[in-house]
């Protein structure tokens, strides 16, 4: 039963992001193995072989992403939350920069909830690649508001393409929100099924 308690105390009320405590466990984690292990800073810098392009403003309410403009970056919810709102009606678009020399994978950051969900089904299309972004989650048993995120499309190429997103139900009081994106190789995201 401790146990359970201590694992707990560790997560906000979702269970998903950490506490006050739960950093502080980390963090102490963390300081206690490079203790133990003697690592050594180094401040040496390597080539990374590609460039990536990672813009999420879901925490800080900034970005200079270039976008439609009837498509706002606003704060929700407790208002320490932030997201680019596509309202019912409206197909928007925002411009994703790939500043690699290849063709790379696009990911989109949403916000969703479980049933019965808040948001509207969206249409996510980029250079003839088109997919529907659920913003259901089935994995939790107790209500929750969290990001959710879809790959979009693996053939972006250098430079700037438009993602055009489209919301599909008109009947949606909330809009749908667009917390992030995320233009990187394949191999480097891991997606949680939710």
């Amino acid at each position: 039963e401790a146990i359970r308690w201590y694992a707990r105390d560790l997560f906000i009320h979702d269970q998903t992001h950490y506490s006050e405590y739960g950093h502080k466990v980390v963090y102490h984690g963390i300081h206690s193995i490079l203790e133990v292990t003697k690592a050594n800073r180094s401040d040496a810098l390597g080539e990374w072989g590609y460039k990536d392009n990672c813009d999420l403003w879901f925490q800080s309410g900034e970005t200079k992403i270039e976008r439609s403009p009837e498509m706002r970056l606003g704060s929700f919810g407790d208002h320490h939350k932030y997201a680019i709102e596509v309202r019912r009606n409206v197909t928007g678009w925002i411009e994703i920069n790939n500043p690699s020399l290849k063709e790379a994978s696009l990911y989109v950051q949403y916000m969703a909830t479980n049933p019965p969900r808040i948001y509207p089904l969206a249409n996510l299309s980029i250079n003839g690649d088109s997919v529907i972004a659920n913003p259901t989650v089935m994995s939790y048993k107790y209500a929750v508001h969290v990001t959710k995120l879809i790959k979009v499309s693996t053939r972006v190429p250098p430079g700037v393409s438009t993602l055009h997103i489209e919301s599909l139900e008109s009947n949606s009081v909330v809009p749908f929100r667009i917390t992030g994106i995320i233009v990187t190789p394949a191999e480097n995201v891991t997606i949680r099924s939710q």
